[in-house]
This record gives C-alpha cells, sequence and structure tokens, in this order.
C-alpha cells in the first residue's frame, strides 16, 4: 500500500515557481501530500496550496495579482517589509491560521534575536510566511510584536525536520541546483552563487533523507528574482516531475530503511538547537 507523502520545498526566490509545477504534475497523477513543509518562497507556494488553491490556481494568482512588480519593485527598494503582501494573500486563500488551512503546514524562519532556526506550525499562517520570505537586506526584518525573523532558507532552506519521525514517504524540491559553470561575469551573479554555495551543505544533509529528490537543474539559469519567467519555470518544474514519475511513485511504494538515520538527524538537530518549534 502506498505511503502517505510529506512534501519539502526549499527556498529559492523566483525559482521556486517550479514548485508549482511539481504539485501540477504531482497531482495529475493522483499525488496529493497529506502534509507540506517550506521556506522561504517554498513556503509562500505551500501556504497557498495548503490553503486549497489549486497548481493552475497559484500560477495564476502570482501571474495576475502583481506578486511580479510586488518582488521585482521591492528588490530596488531596501529595507521593505513584506508585511504589504498581507491582505493579498488574505484575500486569495481566505484563512490566516494554521488551524484553518486544508493539508497542515511547517514552515522554516530565521530568528535574529535567537540566531536559531525554528519551524512554526502554529498561530499566524501568513504572518510566518511572509517571514520566512524575508530575505535579509532586501526587505527588513518580519516583526511578530515579539521577534524579528528573516528568510527561513537562511539558517534551514529544505525544511524535512517535521518529517523526520513520521511514517510518511517524504518526496522533496530543490531549485537550487549548483552545476558547474566555467564562466560568471556579472557580480550580482556571483554573489547570488555563493550564498547558494554557503547553504549547498546544510541543504544537501538533509536532502539525502528524502525518499526522492525532485532537482529541476534548468532552474540554475535564473537568478532569485526572475519572477517575470514565472511560467516558464512553473514548466520546468513540471517536466522535471513528469519525467522522474515514475521512479516517485515506486518511491512512495516501497518503504525505505532509513527511519533509525532519521530519528538520529532530528537528534542532532534538536540537541544543537538548530530546529526548534514555535508559534508565531
Amino acid at each position: 500500500m502506498d505511503r502517505e507523502v510529506g512534501l519539502v520545498l526549499s527556498g529559492g526566490g523566483a525559482r521556486g515557481m517550479a514548485h508549482i509545477g511539481v504539485l501540477k504534475a504531482l497531482n495529475d497523477h493522483g499525488i496529493f501530500p497529506k502534509e507540506i513543509a517550506g521556506t522561504s518562497i517554498g513556503a509562500v507556494i505551500g501556504l497557498l496550496y495548503a490553503a486549497g488553491l489549486s497548481p493552475d490556481e497559484i500560477i495564476k494568482q502570482i501571474e495576475h495579482l502583481k506578486f511580479y512588480e510586488l518582488f521585482t519593485s521591492y528588490t530596488k527598494i531596501r529595507k521593505r517589509s513584506l508585511n504589504v503582501l498581507y491582505p493579498i494573500i488574505k484575500k486569495a486563500i481566505g484563512v490566516d491560521r494554521f488551524d484553518q488551512l486544508k493539508i497542515p503546514l511547517h514552515i522554516a524562519v530565521s530568528n535574529v534575536n535567537t540566531s536559531r532556526a525554528e519551524i512554526i506550525s502554529e498561530g499566524d499562517c501568513i504572518h510566518a510566511a511572509l517571514a520566512s520570505a524575508s530575505i535579509p537586506f532586501i526587505f527588513r526584518a518580519y516583526n511578530n510584536n515579539k521577534m524579528d525573523y528573516i528568510d527561513g532558507g537562511l539558517l534551514n532552506n529544505f525544511p524535512i525536520d517535521p518529517f523526520l519521525e513520521r511514517e510518511l514517504a517524504i518526496i522533496g524540491c530543490d531549485v537550487n541546483y549548483l552545476g558547474e559553470e566555467k564562466e560568471i561575469k556579472k557580480i550580482l551573479h556571483f554573489v547570488e552563487r555563493t550564498i547558494r554555495m554557503a547553504l549547498f551543505q546544510n541543504v544537501r544533509i538533509r536532502e539525502r533523507y528524502c525518499d526522492f529528490l525532485i532537482e529541476p537543474e534548468k532552474t540554475s539559469d535564473y537568478s532569485t528574482f526572475d519572477f517575470k519567467h514565472a511560467r516558464l519555470l512553473y514548466e520546468l518544474g513540471e517536466d522535471k516531475t513528469l519525467f522522474d514519475m515514475e521512479k516517485i511513485k515506486k518511491a512512495i511504494s516501497e518503504s525505505t530503511d532509513i527511519r533509525l538515520d532519521k530519528k538520529n538527524l532530528l537528534d542532532v538537530l534538536l540537541m544543537d538547537k538548530i530546529s526548534e518549534k514555535r508559534t508565531f
């Protein structure tokens, strides 16, 4: 009997549009995640889906409700808060609490005050998602009247943590493929690539515990702020998932023998306070 699926969505800015295509392909083949964990743009996409929007509705929201204009214009305005997106998302999904979502959702955030990664699964889901997407130096730290939060991807760009003690089949999507590049000319491309390199090892430690990892390699051709290519990135995610579909179905059907290893990883994350749980 097939196991229920826990889906992990990485951060990655505009490259995260590929997550929507992944969801589209999975749903078209009868695979519907039981729970979702996401960070940064993965948290935003996860929120829209967990609230009940279909992948087609999500990409249309991003294309037609000024998501592109909002994100791209803010890259030119330092320290602007993502809180301005709150009413737009609230109108789109109609709810604002985790317990009102149709699918359980776990959101990774980075707590500036404690210098720790946190997993948020209770409280205000929209605030949590926007906090998780607040890229440092581009957007102001997101404050919930208690603490300051920034991009969840900074400390946990692949939040597999909530699923490590579960019987779920863990399917992950990482949109930050790092292939070899012979020449890097633009300074912003250089800066972005070095940041992704710094996150790489932390992410790979978690990714090895997936039952299957979807990694659309062609997303590496696009930058964090290439939201004008949202539809193309969506298609890259869909195409890669369709290409991997038989392997994905096999991974869901076949139980793996890494439960103890998963438990050991979770123990290390909690012991070193690399990952904590908190209500937002």
